[in-house]
């Protein structure tokens, strides 16, 4: 993960601004380093960047499933899955965007910046509602309070 996207910045953000003839005398073809990345290496990256964030999901699933017993009292799970549906649901979108749609990187966005507009404000209703409810008695707040509390002095050591 960490070394596709280290790549995609070297090509888009140093290479194609620093030494924009660099692709064109390795490649002997005329377009830029944006536009090879683009065309050879963009839609791997971004398969490789998902699948990578799948597994990272799955692991998420398999900790709380292992932790269940202990994770119970804070009900974590509408917490996970709000995660889960920001960071998969709307990468996911992009790439439908781009590669399903075929849309420029420009449209790609705007419809993507668009539509995470309309999503994030019902996310946040699930958020406010199921994941992180108000109230005052509510019993995951009081469980994780009590968790993070100092221990209480033994008596007597005043």
């Amino acid at each position: 993960l960490t070394l596709t996207i280290a790549f995609n910045v070297l090509m888009e953000g140093a290479v194609s601004l620093m030494a924009p003839t660099l692709c064109f005398s390795l490649y002997k073809e005329c377009e830029s380093c944006e536009e090879w990345y683009s065309s050879h290496y963009k839609l791997a990256a971004s398969s490789v960047l998902y699948i990578l964030c799948c597994f990272a999901l799955v692991f998420v699933f398999t900790f709380e499933r292992m932790f269940q017993e202990y994770l119970h009292d804070i009900k974590p799970v509408w917490k996970f899955w709000g995660v889960k549906g920001v960071v998969s649901v709307t990468y996911f979108q992009y790439l439908v965007l781009c590669y399903g749609l075929r849309l420029s990187d420009a449209d790609a966005t705007l419809w993507h910046c668009l539509l995470c507009c309309i999503e994030m404000p019902l996310l946040s209703i699930l958020h406010a509602t199921k994941a992180y409810p108000c109230g005052e008695n509510e019993e995951w707040v009081i469980e994780l309070l009590n968790s993070c509390a100092p221990p209480s002095e033994p008596k007597g050591r005043q």
